[in-house]
């Protein structure tokens, strides 16, 4: 798998900021547009409160919060935003985040696609890892 630090100053004479405002609404609409599986286990929205998922889902998890940190495993996909975005636990499916910050620490058995200002993967990614942000940091 790749692995290094990559970093965008302009785009095409874009500020990165610009830029990212772009992706991040392309992407809210990519994520907005695939279709959601019903049957899911749960779903939390809020853009003060911090959310501590600390149980394992045994389903589908849905999520958008200020400050959200994973420590549990999820056995189905997990849709995360949020200005901060942790996850330490694993997913056995896909993973799909866009944050300011995103750090994955934990293993995802499925697809990983995520977009933010500052991403970091240290975990292993079984399938396909798409990513995009100011700076990408990919260490296994």
């Amino acid at each position: 798998m790749f692995a290094g630090k990559i970093r965008l100053r302009y785009i095409e004479g874009m500020k990165i900021s610009s830029y990212f405002r772009r992706v991040l609404s392309a992407a809210a609409v990519v994520v907005l547009a695939c279709g959601f599986n019903a049957s899911a286990y749960a779903a939390y929205m809020s853009n003060q409160e911090n959310l501590l998922l600390d149980k394992n889902i045994d389903d589908d998890f849905y999520a958008v919060t200020g400050y959200g940190n994973i420590q549990s495993t999820i056995d189905g996909d997990l849709y995360i935003a949020g200005g901060l975005v942790n996850v330490n636990g694993n997913v056995m499916e896909d993973l799909v985040v866009v944050g300011g910050t995103v750090k994955v620490n934990g293993d995802v058995y499925g697809d990983l696609r995520v977009i933010g200002g500052q991403v970091s993967v240290n975990g292993a990614v079984a399938d396909d890892l798409v990513a995009a942000g100011g700076i990408v940091d990919v260490s296994k």
